[in-house]
């Protein structure tokens, strides 16, 4: 992947860690109770059905608290932040409550769409507006382009 934006509550921080006080830290988008419902799943599943595919070393680490956003309701996600997802998920931007508002953050300030690539307003609005991530690159006919600028 390459970019995405996500819904989170108005006052979201993703910089407050114990561990990394003063870093965005990369947060998956889920939260840390439904991954560990999951990977516990997954554990349970591969006890009892071992499979070729899949080695103990898949499971042998539960998911890191750390790397997991809070779980938030539908109702508390009102704002929008770009993610970078070449990562677990590392924020590029504050929060905002309108497309509008992030875009033109994202171009006034030359937010990586990949790379040294950056993004128009209009081409960081039409990305806003529809909320799919974005491959880090597309070449098309031998020219290179960022996924945001691409769509």
């Amino acid at each position: 992947m390459g970019r995405e934006v996500r819904r989170v509550p108005k006052d979201w921080n993703p910089l407050k860690s114990e561990s990394h006080p003063d870093k965005f830290l990369p947060h998956f988008d889920k939260d840390f109770k439904s991954a560990c419902e999951e990977w516990k799943a997954g554990y349970e599943k591969w006890k009892t059905e071992p499979r070729d595919d899949c080695e103990y070393w898949e499971w042998d680490t539960p998911p890191d608290r750390d790397y997991y956003r809070p779980a938030w309701t539908d109702e508390e996600r009102t704002h929008l932040m770009l993610y970078s997802t070449t990562t677990e998920g590392t924020p590029m931007s504050p929060a905002f409550a309108t497309p509008e508002e992030l875009a033109r953050y994202l171009a006034d300030n030359k937010v990586s769409s990949f790379g040294s690539f950056t993004a128009t307003y209009e081409e960081w609005l039409k990305f806003c507006y529809d909320e799919s991530p974005a491959p880090s690159l597309v070449v098309k006919n031998g020219v290179m382009a960022s996924g945001v600028q691409a769509i």
